[in-house]
C-alpha cells in the first residue's frame, strides 16, 4: 500500500513535456534578462558600448560550446532535447558571463526550472485538468519557486546582512591613552592649493592631457620592459588610445601649494580598474589635502594599463614593472622642472623629500619603484640601463597586492626606507592583507632613523580608497548586489581615516615633525581624529632590539640572542611555524601558544562589552599552586645582550590564532608532576565559524619580568590593550546565509614602556633583566601566535 503511495506521488512528481518546456523558456528568458541588465549596468557606468560585443563574443563560444556538448550528450542519454539545451546554455553564462558561484548557479537554474515548470500547469486547461493530489504538488512547487525568486531579488536589492557586533579591545582601556592635543593631521593647512595637468598633449579621451594640458611632457619607450600589445586586444588598446608600447605618454594631475616653496613631492598611482573609467581623479580629497599642509600631489594616470573587456587573452603582463618606472620617468620630469628657469616648478621641488604612493596594484610598483630606482640595470634584462637614485625616503601602499611582478623571479624586498600600509576588513578585491607580507621584507641596517608601521581597519573596502571606485570592488556593476555592503563603513570616513595617516606619515617622515608620531603604533593616540571603529596596529622601527622573531631556526628553546633561552609550562600548543594569512604565508614566522586552564567551568565567558574575571581565576590557581601551574611562556636573556633604560618599551605583536587541534596532546611540567591531556578544538576552517565567539572578551593574560637581583615588576596584557578577537566577515551575502565566516591573523602591536614598570615597582632594574615570562592566567583558553619580542625606544622620548 505505502509503496504503491510513493508509486503514485513519484509519478505526480515526474515533469510533463509541457512543464519541461516551460521550464526551459524561462530559463531562457530569465537569463536572457539577467545578461542584458548587466550588459546595459556595464555599459552605462563605463560609458562604452564595446563592452557589449564582449559580451556577445561570450555567449557565442558558450552558443558553440552548449551545441558540440549537446549533439554528444545526446548521442549518449536520453534526455529532453530542449530542457538539457537551455542547462547547457544557461549555466555557463551564469559562471562565465554574470560571474556566478557554482552554488548559485545551480540554485538559479533550480529554481527557475521549478518556476517554469509550475507556471506552465496555469495555461489552459489549468490546474482543474489535474487531480487534487497532483494539483497540490504544482502549487506547492510554485509558492516554493516564487518565494526564493523573491527572495533572491530581495536579497540582491538590499545592502547586506550585518555581522553580529564585536568587542572592540583597544577602546576598553583607551582611558589609558592619553590622545595627542593637536589639530588632526586631516585638516587643511595654511597654504591656497592650485591645480594643474601635463600630459602628451595628444590624448584622444581626456583633454586635460590633449588640447588643454598645462604642461607637455614626452612620451616613453615602454617595449624593452613590457610585452607589447598584441592580438585583438593589443588591437583595441591602440585603437583606443592612439598609442603602443613605444610611445607611452606621462599623464598627472597635480596639487599643490602656491608659494615659493620648496615642497616635498609626493606622487601617487591608482591601481587596475576599467581603463575607460579613468581612476587618477579618485586621490583628488588627498590632492587637496596635501597641497594645503605644503605637499606637492601628483596623481598619475596610467589608465592605459588597466583592465579592458577586450583583453581575451589575459591582461598585460608584468604591468606592475611599467608602472613602476613609468614613476621613476615622472620623476625625472619633476627633477628637470626644478632645475628649468622660467618653469613654474623652478626651484618649488624638494628633491631631497621624496614619498611614493600606491593603491591595489599601485601599492605594488611603488615598491618596485623604490627598488629600481637604486639599481644600475633593470633586474629582468642587463640591457636595459637604469639611472635614477633619486632621494626616495617613503612609500605607502593602499590595500596593495604582492607577487604579481617579481623583479629577478624574487618578491620585492627593499631597505632603509619608510613604509605605510592600510587595509580593510570588507576589501573584496585584495581580501587577504598583502601589505603585511611586504611590511615583512622591509629591513633596515643603517644609522638613519626608518620605521613601518600597518593599519587594518574594520568595515574598511579596497574601493573607497579611491572616490572614483566607491562602494564597488566587483568587477561588473551588476555583480555590486552581492556584495555583503551592511558592515561597510560610509566612504567619507574611510577616506577620512586615509588622509589622517597619509598626512601624518608624510609630515613625520618628509617634514621631520613628529606631532602625530605615536599614532603609527597606537591609533588611540589620535582617537579624537578617527571615526569610531576597530583598528589594529603594526609597528616596527629601526631602533628596536628584538629577544626573539622565530626566524632563526627550528629550535623551540632558542630565541634570537642564544640557545637554551626559552621554556614553557602547562601549555597544550607550543610550536613555531611559518603564520599563513587567508591563502598565503605572510613570510614571516611566530610562536603559536595555546592553553586551557583548569577552571574554566568556574570562569566568566564574558560578553560583548565585559571583561573576564581574572581575579576569580587567579585566586583559584594561587590556591592550587602545585597541582595545576598556571599556564606561561618564559624567555631568559642573556646579560649585555640587549640594552634597556627607563626610556624604553617593551614590545611584541600578538594575534589571535584558530585552528583544529584535535591531536591529544600531552604536556609534563618541568616543576611539578602534573600531567595536562587537553584536546583544543578550535575552529580554523574561514567557514562555518560560530558567530556567538563574536562577542567574547577580548584574550587577557599577565606578564611578569625579572631583573637578575630577582626584583619583578608585573602587569596584564589589557594594561595595554585586550588581545583584539578575530574580526570576521562575509564578503557576500550569500557567504553570510551560508554561514562562511571568513578571518584572518591581523597582528596588533604592544607596548609597554618602562617607566610605567618604575612606577609598579621602583626596586626593579630594567637595565639587567633576566628573563620574561606570560602568565596565561586571566583568560581560561585561548590559541595566538606571538612575533617580534624586543624592546624599543619610546615614541614620545
Amino acid at each position: 500500500m505505502i509503496f504503491k503511495q510513493i508509486q503514485s506521488i513519484s509519478k505526480d512528481l515526474r515533469p510533463t513535456k509541457r512543464e519541461l518546456h516551460w521550464a526551459t523558456y524561462t530559463l531562457y528568458v530569465s537569463t536572457s534578462l539577467l545578461v542584458l541588465l548587466s550588459a546595459m549596468s556595464a555599459v552605462f557606468s563605463y560609458n562604452d558600448p564595446w563592452i557589449l560585443l564582449n559580451y556577445l563574443a561570450r555567449i557565442t563560444a558558450i552558443l558553440i560550446f552548449a551545441y558540440v556538448l549537446l549533439r554528444l550528450t545526446h548521442l549518449i542519454y536520453n534526455f529532453p532535447k530542449r530542457y538539457l539545451s537551455a542547462i547547457l546554455i544557461t549555466i555557463p553564462i551564469f559562471l562565465k558571463v554574470l560571474y556566478f558561484e557554482l552554488s548559485s548557479t545551480i540554485f538559479m537554474v533550480l529554481i527557475l526550472s521549478l518556476l517554469g515548470g509550475g507556471l506552465s500547469n496555469l495555461r489552459k486547461p489549468g490546474l482543474r485538468s489535474l487531480h487534487l493530489k497532483k494539483q497540490i504538488i504544482v502549487l506547492t512547487i510554485l509558492t516554493f519557486a516564487l518565494s526564493l525568486c523573491i527572495a533572491t531579488l530581495v536579497l540582491y536589492s538590499i545592502r547586506g546582512l550585518k555581522m553580529d557586533p564585536m568587542v572592540n579591545a583597544a577602546a576598553l582601556s583607551a582611558e589609558n591613552v592619553v590622545p595627542i592635543n593637536a589639530p588632526s593631521p586631516a585638516e587643511n593647512g595654511p597654504h591656497r592649493v592650485k591645480h594643474l595637468s601635463y600630459g602628451s598633449g595628444k590624448d584622444k579621451h581626456r583633454p586635460a592631457f590633449g588640447s588643454e594640458t598645462d604642461l607637455l611632457t614626452p612620451t616613453i619607450d615602454g617595449s624593452a620592459f613590457m610585452e607589447d600589445w598584441t592580438g585583438f586586444g593589443g588591437w583595441f588598446r591602440e585603437k583606443y588610445w592612439g598609442f603602443n608600447t613605444s610611445a607611452l605618454p606621462l599623464n598627472a594631475h597635480v596639487w599643490y601649494p602656491e608659494g615659493r616653496g620648496p615642497f616635498p613631492l609626493v606622487l601617487i598611482v591608482h591601481g587596475d580598474h576599467d581603463m575607460k573609467d579613468f581612476s587618477e581623479y579618485g586621490y583628488a580629497y588627498l590632492g587637496e589635502l596635501l597641497a594645503s599642509r605644503g605637499f606637492i600631489l601628483v596623481s598619475v594616470a596610467q589608465n592605459f594599463l588597466n583592465y579592458s573587456w577586450s583583453d581575451y587573452r589575459g591582461r598585460i603582463k608584468n604591468d606592475n614593472n611599467a608602472r613602476a618606472l613609468l614613476l621613476l620617468e615622472h620623476l625625472k620630469i619633476w627633477h628637470t622642472w626644478n632645475t628649468k628657469q622660467n618653469h613654474p616648478f623652478f626651484k618649488k621641488v624638494d628633491t631631497t623629500n621624496i614619498a611614493l604612493l600606491g593603491h591595489s596594484k599601485g601599492g605594488e610598483s611603488v615598491v618596485h619603484a623604490a627598488v629600481m630606482n637604486r639599481l644600475k640595470h633593470h633586474p629582468d634584462d642587463m640591457t636595459v640601463k637604469l639611472d635614477y637614485d633619486y632621494a626616495i625616503k617613503s612609500l605607502v601602499a593602499l590595500s596593495p597586492v604582492d607577487g604579481q611582478y617579481k623583479p629577478g623571479g624574487k618578491r620585492s624586498s627593499i631597505q632603509n626606507i619608510n613604509y605605510l600600509t592600510l587595509h580593510g576588513s570588507l576589501d573584496a578585491e585584495v581580501p587577504s592583507f598583502l601589505g603585511a607580507k611586504q611590511f615583512e621584507r622591509i629591513n633596515f641596517s643603517d644609522s638613519a632613523y626608518y620605521f613601518k608601521s600597518g593599519l587594518y581597519i574594520k568595515g574598511a573596502n579596497h574601493g573607497q580608497f579611491n572616490s572614483t571606485w566607491g562602494d564597488n570592488d566587483a568587477f561588473t556593476p551588476f555583480y555590486k548586489g552581492f556584495l555583503n555592503l551592511a558592515d561597510l563603513i560610509p566612504e567619507v570616513e574611510q577616506q577620512n581615516i586615509t588622509k589622517v595617516y597619509v598626512s601624518a606619515f608624510l609630515e613625520t617622515t618628509l617634514k621631520n615633525n613628529k606631532t602625530f608620531f605615536p599614532i603609527f603604533a597606537d591609533y588611540r593616540k589620535g582617537r579624537n581624529w578617527l571615526p569610531n571603529n576597530i583598528y589594529l596596529n603594526q609597528f616596527e622601527d629601526s631602533r628596536t632590539s628584538f629577544i626573539c622573531t622565530f626566524d632563526e631556526d627550528a629550535d623551540l628553546t632558542s630565541s634570537t640572542l642564544g640557545k637554551n633561552a626559552i621554556s614553557s609550562e602547562g601549555l597544550t600548543i607550543w610550536q613555531e611555524r611559518e603564520i599563513d594569512l587567508k591563502k598565503e604565508l605572510k613570510g614571516s614566522r611566530g610562536v603559536f601558544i595555546g592553553w586551557q586552564n583548569p577552571y574554566s567551568n568556574n570562569s566568566s565567558k564574558g560578553r560583548a562589552g565585559e571583561q573576564t574575571k581574572p581575579v576569580e581565576l587567579g585566586n583559584l590557581w594561587a590556591q592550587n599552586p602545585v597541582n595545576y601551574p598556571i599556564p606561561q611562556y618564559s624567555i631568559q636573556i642573556p646579560q649585555k645582550k640587549i640594552r634597556v633604560d627607563s626610556s624604553s618599551v617593551l614590545v611584541f605583536s600578538i594575534a589571535e590564532s584558530e585552528g583544529e587541534y584535535t591531536k591529544l596532546m600531552k604536556k609534563k611540567s618541568n616543576s611539578a608532576n602534573y600531567e595536562v591531556n587537553t584536546v583544543i578544538r578550535v575552529n580554523h576552517k574561514n567557514t562555518n565559524h560560530n558567530k556567538k565567539t563574536d562577542t567574547k572578551a577580548p584574550i587577557d593574560f599577565s606578564i611578569n619580568i625579572i631583573d637578575h637581583k630577582g626584583t619583578q615588576v608585573s602587569f596584564k596584557l589589557s594594561d595595554f590593550s585586550g588581545l583584539q578577537r578575530k574580526i570576521k566577515t562575509s564578503l557576500s551575502k550569500i557567504d553570510h546565509l551560508e554561514g562562511k565566516f571568513d578571518s584572518e591573523k591581523i597582528f596588533q602591536m604592544f607596548a609597554f614602556p618602562v617607566k610605567e614598570m618604575l612606577k609598579k615597582n621602583p626596586s626593579f632594574n630594567p637595565t639587567c633583566i633576566a628573563s620574561i615570562h606570560f602568565l596565561f592566567d586571566r583568560s581560561e583558553e585561548g590559541l595566538i601566535v606571538m612575533d617580534n619580542i624586543g624592546f624599543m625606544q619610546s615614541l614620545d622620548h
